[in-house]
């Protein structure tokens, strides 16, 4: 349950004649902004954009990988793109700023002057204005000329309204030799020179946006939410959700909806009272950075519910694991689930194979969501994986997945991985993300996505099955799949998923040998399926029959003796004795023993054994094969003389 405390004055906030935000008649109170020119899209942090990317299937357009001047190794892109006017602006957490053309990802101007950060830009009438961790500046966006600067530092992303722009930063901003504080100050600063016009402190932290409509400002923060007037600062109400971390809030049909570790919420805008609580999990326990200097920042600001007229969408952290999340389509009037996605395409992924990473955008009745889809394996080991990084497009109505981009950092092991956790950007027929971390330097990089009707490259046209001849019972069978007019020099990258009587078992990576899992069968039969799939999506499958022999053949003996390696051994001297093996030597145990002595070095397959006196001594070896259940034993004499 969440306690609102209302501190409105006589005749309450003025509305401008509207009784709730964001619901006047049925129409929208506020007009949509071209572009998405700051966090959340518009100053209400909808996270609703207009024109998403068209045609039958999502492709990369371009692609931006983090810099350095000097050289050194960058961190990622953490926090949400803005497009204004053609133009996407982004920063990365060590401060590169930086502007690219829309259509190409053409450098416009980069800087990186500026110190760690961890907010979107906000880009409004010209000019660019950010919050670094120790300031607060604003840049002429066609150039990147520094205009003017405040030591006024945080975490979130600000929120611009006419000539206000509201920030969660205080004075001296954040020190990156301490551990992790964010600021407890809401301020607003002029847009014209950054002069305060008027700052609130808070009881808790703050790292979230200001979500700000029809004269009210709204931020959530360690244990309360608050509402503040838009012009004086002076309070109206404040809600204690009794969370130590919440998501930045989001202002439509005259409510604030919101993320809590109690779950999602809604509050009625104009007392702030509960409208609905669903327990459905806690926020994501995601980390951006690493390390001590500066600590890694729990990136809580860069979640945020998007809200239609009628769905509220939240990604949310499943309950009984903390690095699994999935994404609710709640109804917006009572919070009851119409549809969840744990992230992935495929119904047999499941656990931490499977989880949504950021918080989601809508556009034209579609949800872009970023997922972890897969596990493919690099070896035959299945801790030795990898999660490729999916672009989802959902069906808002039914959360289907309608189109998806699998691979979005590359699809090699070593280097194809991403970290995606502030919300897609859809605008303009184009939808970027930006990754702060992945496989090495590899994975911090910003990327467009476009529609496109057909993909550029061909895709696997069939798919088939084989194995290894007269498969038994005792021992693994090899598969490979191969992929019909496959050119590794032309076409994609396939993921090849298997499964075993119906059951998922593993996904591999389609190479030059193509090659599969190694399976190990009961006697009978069996059903082998594949499914090849590339990263637009498109699949072929093919199945075999598979008849598993119990009779193994002529199993083969494993004959077992000892070899004395020492010539013309001595007393006091370390005689080497070494296990022969005529058969599978892996996988054995060995247990030694020797006459009228214990000093024994080593329990392998080759061990040292000392006598003090010369004499005649007997040494014996017990061979032990777990897996098949049996044991060889063998035996020799060793002459040593004085």
């Amino acid at each position: 349950m969440l306690k609102s405390t209302a501190l409105l004055g006589a005749g309450g906030l003025a509305f401008d004649g509207i009784s709730r935000v964001g619901r006047a008649d049925d129409s929208d109170t506020h007009a949509a902004p071209a572009g998405w020119p700051q966090f959340g899209r518009d100053p209400m942090n909808t996270t609703v954009g207009a024109a998403g990317p068209a045609g039958s299937f999502l492709d990369r357009a371009w692609r931006v990988d983090a810099e350095t001047a000097d050289g050194s190794s960058p961190d990622g892109f953490a926090s949400q793109p803005v497009v204004v006017d053609g133009t996407a602006y982004a920063v990365t957490a060590n401060g590169w700023l930086g502007a690219w053309d829309l259509a190409d990802g053409e450098p416009v101007w980069t800087t990186d002057r500026y110190s760690r950060s961890y907010a979107s830009p906000a880009v409004v009438d010209g000019t660019l204005y950010l919050v670094t961790t120790s300031r607060t500046v604003a840049v002429d966006a066609g150039t990147g000329e520094q205009q003017w600067a405040v030591d006024r530092g945080g975490f979130a992303a600000p929120t611009v309204v006419g000539d206000t722009l509201f920030v969660a930063a205080a004075p001296g901003g954040f020190d990156a030799g301490s551990d992790y504080i964010s600021p407890s100050e809401l301020a607003a600063l002029s847009t014209a020179d950054g002069r305060e016009r008027w700052t609130v402190e808070t009881d808790g932290q703050l790292d979230t946006t200001p979500a700000v409509a029809d004269g009210l400002v709204v931020v959530a923060g360690e244990g309360t939410v608050h509402a503040v007037d838009a012009e004086t600062g002076e309070a109206q109400w404040t809600t204690e959700h009794g969370s130590e971390r919440a998501s930045s809030v989001s202002l439509v049909n005259g409510d604030v909806y919101g993320q809590t570790d109690a779950g999602v919420f809604a509050l009625d805008v104009e007392t702030g009272e509960e409208t609905w609580t669903r327990d459905l999990g806690g926020l994501p326990n995601w980390r951006v950075g690493s390390g001590a200097s500066p600590p890694p920042w729990q990136s809580d600001g860069l979640f945020t519910a998007a809200a239609t007229r009628d769905t509220v969408f939240a990604t949310v952290r499943v309950q009984d694991d903390p690095d699994v999340a999935h994404l609710f389509a709640l109804d917006a009037e009572t919070g009851e689930t119409r549809w969840s996605f744990d992230g992935s395409r495929w119904d047999d992924v499941a656990g931490a194979e499977a989880s949504v990473q950021n918080a989601p955008a809508v556009a034209e009745d579609t949800v872009y969501v970023v997922g972890e889809s897969d596990s493919v394996r690099t070896g035959d080991d299945p801790a030795n994986a990898h999660q490729p990084i999916t672009l989802y497009a959902l069906d808002a109505e039914t959360g289907e997945v309608t189109r998806e981009f699998h691979a979005v950092g590359g699809t090699a092991p070593d280097t194809g991985n991403a970290d995606v956790e502030a919300p897609v950007t859809v605008v303009d027929g184009y939808a970027l993300l930006s990754s702060h971390v992945g496989n090495g330097t590899s994975g911090r990089f910003l990327s467009a996505f476009d529609g496109v009707d057909e993909p550029p490259e061909i895709g696997p046209e069939g798919v088939s099955i084989s194995y290894t001849d007269d498969p038994d019972s005792c021992t693994a069978t090899d598969f490979a799949a191969s992929l019909d007019q496959r050119d590794l020099g032309v076409d994609p990258d396939v993921y090849l998923r298997w499964s075993v009587d119906g059951e998922y078992l593993a996904t591999t990576r389609a190479t030059v040998m193509d090659s599969g899992p190694s399976i190990q069968f009961d006697a009978g039969s069996h059903t082998v399926s594949v499914t090849a799939y590339d990263q637009w999506g498109r699949t072929v499958s093919d199945s075999v029959a598979v008849t598993v022999s119990a009779d193994c053949g002529d199993e083969e003996e494993t004959d077992v003796g000892i070899e004395v390696r020492t010539t013309d051994p001595t007393a006091g001297e370390n005689v080497r004795v070494t296990a022969t093996v005529d058969g599978e030597a892996d996988g054995l145990d060995y247990d030694w023993s020797a006459e009228c002595t214990d000093d024994i070095c080593g329990d392998g397959r080759t061990v040292g054994v000392r006598w003090d006196d010369a004499g005649e001594y007997g040494v014996s070896v017990t061979v032990t094969d777990e897996a098949a259940d049996e044991e060889y034993t063998a035996s020799t004499t060793v002459d040593v003389d004085e």
